[in-house]
């Protein structure tokens, strides 16, 4: 949807590239508007949320702001300090700016280069929007342009329905990553798995690049849409949310999703634990599931007391108290989309609507 702005002060700040809101505040991104790329740098001191953060383009004496596709809105995303967020065209080479720590690169299609004119195919100026307000107009002389930006009150920090059409056929590179040899694909507004059938087990997981890790008293919740079709061949597999870390020098973790083994499929939630006396020990719960049904799995923790739950559809499959929730809440995890096969087993599992929400937030509600 386009958005006039009529105003002559509106035209005029296009003119001049002037900062309208939160001048109290001091910079924390800057943009970089360039030919062959548009980046997006955090100059904070520390990870900067990108949610909401929108962009309009001005045209002629009304300033039309039209805001990015729905496909690039940054709904949850945060930007460690000195790293970059670069969009450009697809199978376009680029110098990447030389004050970029690292860069996360997002190809885009030809009709996707927001900030090139259709007309001339040169830069022009671009809005800076936080949802639908206003915050200042970036001048395309290919100098950075710092500004302050609040994300609206949230504790969303990852989230992804998949609906991106430019990463169809493959994986969402700015977003996820493969800490295992997986056959993950996108494609019609899910994430699909189809393992062919191997000798050995695969313990396929999915991460998250923003954030990498959470510490225990961050994570608040953990939320994803999760089916697995009836092709299931009786082997064990799991699907579902997961969480582990390694800080004690063994692994401890929780799973909450999907279980199939002998053609009984259930909702599950297991686990490693850590007792006082150093003695790893296991939990597990369950509730009768269906193949071919998407449910809606949600792993919740505690940060006081670190108590994790795990529902399915709103309905409680169980809860765990660990033994050590001091250690846990100091203790970095890394959350995850995890796939499980056992020697042999196959069946095809998806995934969608991926949320999860942090205690960097404002409020703990969503």
């Amino acid at each position: 949807m386009i958005r006039n702005i009529t105003t002559l002060f509106i035209f005029l700040l296009l003119a001049v590239g002037a900062t309208v809101a939160q001048d109290n505040e001091d910079p924390n991104l800057e943009i970089i508007i360039d030919r062959n790329f548009f980046a997006i740098r955090v100059i904070a001191d520390q990870p900067t949320p990108l949610t909401g953060l929108q962009f309009g383009v001005g045209a002629g004496d009304t300033v039309s702001f039209e805001p990015l596709i729905p496909e690039l809105e940054f709904n949850a995303f945060v930007v460690n300090t000195g790293n970059c967020i670069i969009l450009k065209e697809e199978d376009q080479s680029i110098d990447e700016p030389e004050a970029c720590t690292n860069s996360i690169v997002q190809n885009l299609l030809e009709d996707e280069l927001f900030w090139l004119s259709d007309t001339t195919n040169e830069p022009r100026n671009v809005a800076i929007l936080s949802g639908q307000q206003f915050i200042t107009i970036c001048n395309a002389d290919g100098d950075p342009c710092a500004f302050t930006y609040m994300p609206p009150a949230t504790n969303l920090v990852i989230f992804d329905d998949f609906d991106f059409d430019s990463s169809n056929g493959s994986l969402d590179s700015t977003r996820w990553f493969m800490e295992d040899d997986c056959d993950y694909t996108q494609n019609d507004g899910v994430i699909t798995i189809t393992n062919q059938i191997i000798q050995e087990a695969s313990f396929c997981l999915l991460g998250f690049v923003l954030p990498n890790t959470l510490y225990g008293d961050e994570i608040r919740r953990m939320q994803a849409q999760i089916a697995m079709s009836a092709d299931h061949n009786g082997n064990e597999l799991n699907h579902g949310i997961g969480i582990y870390t390694e800080s004690f020098g063994i692994s401890w973790s929780a799973f909450c999703g999907l279980n199939a083994e002998s053609e009984n499929i259930a909702g599950a939630f297991t686990g490693t634990d850590i007792l006082e006396d150093g003695e790893v020990s296991s939990f597990y719960t369950s509730l009768r599931a269906q193949y071919n049904r998407l449910y809606t799995f949600r792993l919740e923790v505690d940060p006081e007391t670190m108590e994790m739950s795990c529902y399915m559809d709103d309905q409680l499959i169980g809860t765990h108290q660990p033994s050590v929730a001091d250690e846990l809440r100091a203790a970095e995890f890394v959350p995850t989309m995890n796939s499980y096969r056992s020697p042999e087993a196959f069946a095809t599992t998806t995934i969608d609507n991926v949320r999860v929400s942090s205690s960097w937030g404002i409020n703990n509600n969503e």
